[in-house]
């Protein structure tokens, strides 16, 4: 399922995360313990070569915290537009910006460029985002 609403894909995982958490369903299943595995030995490898390594529990917060280490002056470029949640939710916090969006989709000729991919692999029904005029 794609979810380009921010907020809903938030609260979908919180959900999702506790309700698995509660019933913890697969307690006893191979793949859960290789899940498990994996996690503890993601975080020894995080613990040992980058300590110093941020952790976000949400696009948000990485988009907000990637926008304040901005010190340039220019352009904001996003590539891979797709639907356009990211680059509005850029847009809704850098008012003064001009910003470009870049995709690989047929469908959006004044965002896109095409790339070596088939147009069909990321086909959308929707059309192409709402931007603000420059």
């Amino acid at each position: 399922m794609l979810v380009t609403n921010f907020r809903l894909k938030y609260l979908l995982y919180r959900v999702v995360l506790a309700g698995y958490q509660l019933l913890d369903t697969g307690r006893l299943h191979p793949v859960r313990e290789r899940a498990v595995r994996a996690l503890r030995s993601s975080v020894d490898y995080i613990d040992l070569h980058m300590p110093e390594a941020i952790g976000f529990d949400s696009q948000k917060e990485l988009i907000d915290f990637a926008l304040k280490q901005v010190r340039a002056r220019g352009h904001y470029l996003e590539f891979g537009v797709f639907s356009g949640s990211t680059i509005r939710y850029i847009a809704r916090r850098k008012r003064a910006a001009v910003i470009h969006g870049f995709d690989s989709s047929k469908d959006c000729p004044r965002l896109g460029v095409v790339l070596c991919w088939d147009s069909e692999f990321f086909r959308v029904a929707a059309a192409c985002p709402a931007c603000r005029p420059m």
